[in-house]
C-alpha cells in the first residue's frame, strides 16, 4: 500500500514537473511554531479517533499503517470529514517521515502555502496532508 501511494504520488509530481514553464518554482521555508502546533493538534485528532476505536496508539513509524487503514476501512473517519481525513494525512506524513528522506517543510506555490513533505533539498514534494481526503 505504501509503495503504490509514493509511487502515484512520485508520478504525479514527476509529470507536474515536466513543463517547468507554465508552473513557477514552489519556495520552501521552515515550518514556524504555529505551523508546528497546528500540525500536533491535526496528530491529536487522529490520536483521539484512535483511542476510540482502538487500543493501539500512534508512534510515527510503520507500524502506523494497519491503524490507519483501520480507521479509513471501519468508516472511523468519512469523506465528508474532510479536516479529520486531512489529520489522517499528517499521520500518514509522519510514517512517510520515518522511511523515507522526507521532512516537512511549509511550500508556496500557484495554490497558496501549506504543509508539505520535501524530498531532501529538491523540489518534489509529497502533500501527504491532503492526499488521504482527495
Amino acid at each position: 500500500m505504501l509503495a503504490a501511494i509514493l509511487t502515484v504520488g512520485l508520478l504525479g509530481v514527476l509529470f507536474s514537473q515536466s513543463n517547468p514553464k507554465l508552473m513557477p518554482e514552489p519556495k520552501f521555508s521552515e515550518l514556524s511554531k504555529d505551523d508546528a502546533t497546528r500540525l500536533e493538534r491535526q496528530r491529536a485528532v487522529v490520536v483521539a479517533a484512535a483511542k476510540r476505536h482502538s487500543t493501539a496508539s500512534l508512534t510515527g513509524t510503520k507500524s502506523d499503517l494497519p491503524l490507519l487503514r483501520r480507521l479509513i476501512d471501519d468508516k472511523v473517519l468519512t469523506k465528508p470529514q474532510t479536516y479529520e481525513l486531512q489529520c489522517l494525512g499528517v499521520a500518514f506524513g509522519d510514517v512517510l517521515t520515518s522511511e523515507l528522506p522526507l521532512r516537512w517543510m511549509m511550500v508556496t506555490d500557484e495554490y497558496g502555502t501549506d504543509p508539505t513533505l520535501r524530498f531532501k533539498k529538491t523540489t518534489v514534494q509529497i502533500n501527504a496532508l491532503t492526499m488521504i481526503s482527495k
